[in-house]
């Protein structure tokens, strides 16, 4: 059984085309569809209940962030296989089926990513996976070049969980999503302790979804860049291999202080050195996060290495320039 987890916060406008592309589905096995909402103020429990008797609401009384709410719903779940859903996503009718079929041909996968494709713009990629870069950032693979690309199924760092499936044995054995990220990067840090314990990502092209994208906060919300700039630093703590941190820590702080400059010109300084600030205040908690990860890491350095996407000097100042362009 597949059970389908979504989170959701006001998201009214999304539901119905969401549930209608998850009622299309082209699979013969049975799935649930679980809706753990952060204390919506809109309309969207009245949507669910009266529209959709089927589906699981669980309605929680404030918002608790992306990763407690998903957390409820795994635990609340019946699959073998948990799926992974925005409440802005629409789902090409062979999602679930081709998810499920990656999983199910390759026992060392424990989880995928899909084909993310922009809502706004069906030409465009917004993620077709994780990638972790040598500077400690992440970011979506592929973002904004043409969907024609990236139709190779093959391993990657991991899985957007915007869209994304999972054996839930992964998370019995490594744990749930960590609540003290709240929201961002939550995904990542279960990227590296999947890795870390030796759980593959696989990224499955036929798996196709159609996703807006930072519908609820937006991309330079106060929200996002507090969130987003405290969470890269967490991971970092957390997961980050030391041999990692040593032999890229220039790569580390060049990109830290690249984006206090680059939100300072944004009008956003305020938000980012409390990101900072905030982080530095978990780091200890975080340190106690980490000895529990690396007794059960099972993979080698060499491994780790080998996910590692390398970025240059030149590539910085080129998306430096790209991004001031954006509002």
């Amino acid at each position: 059984m597949i059970s389908i987890i979504i989170p959701n916060l006001n998201g009214e406008k999304f539901l119905k085309d969401c549930f209608d592309s998850i009622k299309n589905q082209e699979i013969d096995e049975e799935f649930e569809i679980i809706i753990v909402d952060n204390g919506s103020k809109d309309k969207s429990e009245e949507i669910v209940r009266n529209n959709y008797p089927e589906v699981r609401f669980i309605k929680l009384d404030k918002n608790y962030g992306f990763a407690r709410a998903v957390n409820i719903g795994i635990k609340n779940s019946k699959g073998e296989y948990i799926v992974l859903l925005n409440n802005d996503t629409l789902l090409d009718k062979n999602f679930l089926k081709n998810l499920k079929k990656s999983l199910d041909n390759n026992p060392e996968v424990g989880f995928c990513a899909s084909r993310i494709l922009m809502m706004n713009d069906k030409n465009l990629i917004y993620g077709v996976g994780d990638i972790y870069k040598n500077n400690g950032t992440a970011e979506l693979r592929g973002y904004g070049k043409p969907k024609n690309l990236y139709k190779k199924k093959e391993f990657v760092f991991g899985a957007c969980a915007a869209a994304s499936i999972y054996r839930k044995e992964l998370f019995e054995k490594i744990g749930l999503f960590d609540e003290d990220f709240f929201a961002y990067y939550e995904d990542v840090d279960l990227d590296w302790r999947s890795q870390l314990f030796g759980f593959k990502c696989l990224y499955v092209p036929e798996a196709i979804v159609y996703h807006y994208g930072s519908s609820t906060f937006g991309n330079f919300s106060d929200f996002k860049i507090y969130y987003g700039t405290r969470n890269i630093l967490l991971v970092l703590f957390k997961d980050v291999p030391d041999f990692f941190i040593k032999k890229y820590f220039l790569n580390i702080l060049f990109i830290q202080i690249g984006r206090l400059i680059f939100f300072t010109l944004k009008g956003k300084f305020f938000p980012t050195i409390r990101g900072i600030m905030d982080a530095f205040k978990m780091r200890n908690l975080m340190k106690e996060k980490r000895k529990e990860i690396y007794k059960n890491i099972k993979v080698s350095n060499e491994y780790i290495e080998s996910l590692i996407t390398k970025i240059t000097f030149k590539d910085y100042f080129k998306k430096f320039k790209l991004k001031l362009k954006e509002k």
